[in-house]
């Protein structure tokens, strides 16, 4: 059920996208790379191509892992929030990576930060982290550290519902559906403010992407955000959540923010690069904030 939900998702977003012929060619492609890569697991088999990043000169080598490598390749996944990545992130500067994933964007900040800077990634999810800390591994990034916890309001313990359905990771602390059954697992959790604070620095910007969990994260940084300027990248995850938990969602985000961007997001009235002053009629969308 949670495979055939998110599929759809995916394959209407696709079409919106691409048209119909395309998202067709994709799904053929999608399915025969799904067919090899379980044929290589059978055999233990590694295999890592190598991909650069849209608009920019910088490439990287990856594990295998279906058709997002290439269509990030390609400029057809968030190519604006990269957009925003390339011109905010700077040399020497410190990153978190909230929500990593397989590492998309942490291998982009990497190269964006330099030697002299630090990517702090997190992934709770313990199979995404695993190839995360593979893509890590295999380029040699000695300025990112990869913690498999995850990050909300509190210290302590959660329970993570667990949704690969699809090829994607959509696992939350949220449950944002209690007539889905998901897979759980036990995970560590922190707080942005108690981490920086265990470790000592202070970040220069935060990326966030936690299916719904986003104010809790937000609820976690307060003193970092009271007392230090930065930026957030941030996806809005409204799905499955009411009109009054969106709103309250969007509330505790927004909250002392001097500034908040729309930067992508199926809107029929907001467009890359407005300013927004109120909670956008979309469920899913990116938002660049300055506190």
């Amino acid at each position: 059920m949670v495979f055939v939900t998110q599929s759809f998702q995916e394959i209407k977003s696709l079409i919106d996208e691409l048209g119909l012929f395309f998202t067709i060619k994709l799904i053929i492609r999608y399915l025969s790379l799904r067919i090899l890569n379980t044929i290589l697991k059978l055999f233990r088999i590694n295999v890592y191509s190598k991909i650069k990043f849209p608009m920019t000169n910088y490439e990287v080598v990856v594990k295998f892992k279906d058709f997002y490598w290439k269509k990030l390749q390609k400029g057809l996944w968030e190519i604006d929030c990269i957009k925003i990545l390339l011109n905010n992130v700077k040399e020497n500067q410190i990153i978190m990576d909230v929500g990593a994933w397989i590492g998309p964007y942490t291998l982009l900040l990497s190269n964006l930060v330099g030697k002299s800077g630090k990517v702090f990634t997190f992934e709770p999810d313990p199979i995404a982290f695993q190839e995360l800390y593979e893509n890590i591994k295999i380029n040699d990034m000695r300025n990112v550290i990869a913690e498999t916890m995850g990050l909300s309001n509190y210290s302590g313990k959660a329970s993570l519902l667990l949704n690969r359905g699809g090829g994607t990771s959509g696992s939350s602390l949220i449950r944002t559906n209690p007539d889905i059954k998901f897979k759980e697992e036990i995970i560590k959790l922190t707080t942005i403010d108690q981490y920086c604070t265990d470790n000592n620095f202070l970040p220069d910007g935060i990326i966030i992407d936690v299916e719904g969990a986003e104010g809790l994260v937000i609820e976690g940084s307060r003193k970092i955000l009271s007392k230090h300027s930065l930026w957030v990248l941030m996806e809005f995850h409204g799905g499955f959540m009411s009109e009054e938990e969106r709103i309250n969602n969007w509330y505790k985000i927004v909250e002392n923010a001097k500034k908040v961007t729309f930067i992508d997001g199926n809107s029929k009235h907001h467009s890359y690069g407005q300013t927004l002053t109120e909670l956008p009629n979309c469920i899913n969308f990116h938002l660049f904030i300055q506190y």
